[in-house]
């Protein structure tokens, strides 16, 4: 009697493969041209100004602070806020509006 071969193992020749570099792509799907639709660049407008306005009425805040020094100099017993505290909260707050502004740009 014969021994059958195992079923775990493959048995044959293996052959070369020619790869002709003309031949060879990459199919990346079908691309369909895509318009912007206005409403969206409407929004889009609409968001940059929200965020730049948002930044003016920020640092507009600020010059309103300054008009405070006065009240304080008044009362004794209040401490002032540094103005490098307030300073860099309005730096930080940019980090919204630059994002807002690149999602707008974006949209």
């Amino acid at each position: 009697m014969e021994e059958e071969p195992s079923s775990d193992t493959l048995e044959g020749t293996t052959e070369p493969t020619v790869v002709d570099s003309g031949t060879v792509f990459v199919n990346t799907g079908p691309e369909f041209p895509v318009q912007k639709n206005q409403a969206a660049k409407v929004i889009g407008i609409l968001v940059i100004i929200y965020y730049v306005v948002l930044t003016g009425f920020n640092f507009l805040g600020l010059v309103a602070l300054s008009f405070l020094d006065d009240a304080i100099a008044a009362d004794p017993s209040i401490e002032p806020l540094p103005m490098t505290l307030l300073l860099a909260i309005s730096i930080i707050g940019l980090i919204p509006t630059i994002i807002g502004c690149i999602g707008g740009w974006k949209m």
